[in-house]
C-alpha cells in the first residue's frame, strides 16, 4: 500500500518539476457503478457513488489554438460496487447484497484539446488505469417468512458473520486494471466531462469453478460525470 501511493506521488511529482508548462486540474463526479458476473443466480443493477480526481497535464505536441495534445497522469479516489440480487433455493427467500468497494486508481492517459471559440473548447481523453482497493464492505440481507437478517462482509478481507459462528472469505481481490475514456466541454478554466471506466481484470478472490464448469469471473465498470477546474 505504502509502496503503490509512493510510486503514484513520484510519477507525478517528478512530471511537474521536468516540465514548465505543465497544468494542474481537479473534478468532482457522480458516479455509477456496477460490475458484470457471470455467477449463477445473481442479478447485479448499478448503484451511484463518488469520484475525486487530480492530475497533471504534459504538452508534447501542438498548441491552444490548433490543437493540444498531451500526457495526463493522476490519482482518483472513487467507489465502485453494485447491489447484488438472488432468489434462493428455500421458497420466499429472498437475498439482496449491495457491495460498495472504495479505489485509490492511478490513470495514465493521452489527451487532446482543441478550441472552437476563443474560450471555449472540448477535450478528449483516453487511457489504461491501475487501481488500489483500499477499503470496502457489503450489506447483505436475507429476508423470509421468519423477518430479515443483516450482515457486513468485508470485500478485502476475511469476515466472521452470524455472531462470529461462520467464516467468509474476502470476496474480491484488492488490485484491478482497465481503460479510461473521457471527453470534456470546457469554459475558460472549467469544464464539465463524462466518462467510463472498463475493467479488464477478474477481481472475484475465487476463481474456482462452478458447477457448470465455467470460472467465477468479478469485473468492475462504471459511468461518471462531473466538474473540475485547471489551474
Amino acid at each position: 500500500m505504502k509502496k503503490f501511493l509512493l510510486s503514484a506521488a513520484l510519477v507525478l511529482g517528478s512530471v511537474a518539476v521536468a516540465n514548465a508548462q505543465v497544468g494542474f486540474k481537479v473534478d468532482a463526479n457522480l458516479g455509477f457503478s456496477n460490475i458484470d458476473i457471470n455467477i449463477s443466480q445473481l442479478s447485479p443493477k448499478m448503484i451511484p457513488g463518488y469520484r475525486v480526481s487530480g492530475a497533471v497535464e504534459i504538452p508534447f505536441a501542438g498548441d491552444v489554438s490548433t490543437g493540444l495534445f498531451y500526457f495526463s497522469p493522476g490519482l482518483t479516489v472513487l467507489s465502485k460496487g453494485a447491489k447484488l440480487e438472488a432468489e434462493s433455493l428455500a421458497p420466499g427467500t429472498k437475498i439482496e447484497v449491495t457491495a460498495r468497494p472504495h479505489y485509490l486508481q492511478v490513470p495514465l492517459q493521452l489527451g487532446a484539446r482543441f478550441r472552437f471559440a476563443e474560450n471555449m473548447g472540448v477535450s478528449l481523453q483516453f487511457g489504461p488505469y491501475l487501481s488500489y482497493g483500499f477499503a470496502g464492505k457489503a450489506k447483505a440481507e436475507l429476508t423470509n417468512s421468519r423477518g430479515k437478517i443483516e450482515e457486513d462482509i468485508n470485500l478485502f478481507e476475511d469476515s466472521f458473520i452470524l455472531d462470529g459462528s461462520f467464516k467468509v472469505k474476502a470476496p474480491l481481490e484488492r488490485f484491478d486494471y482497465g481503460a479510461t475514456i473521457q471527453a470534456a466541454l470546457e469554459f475558460s478554466r472549467f469544464y464539465a466531462q463524462v466518462g467510463t471506466d472498463i475493467g479488464f481484470a477478474n477481481v472475484a478472490s475465487d476463481t474456482n469453478e462452478d458447477t457448470l464448469g465455467k470460472e467465477n469471473k468479478i469485473k468492475n465498470y462504471d459511468f461518471f460525470v462531473g466538474v473540475g477546474i485547471r489551474f
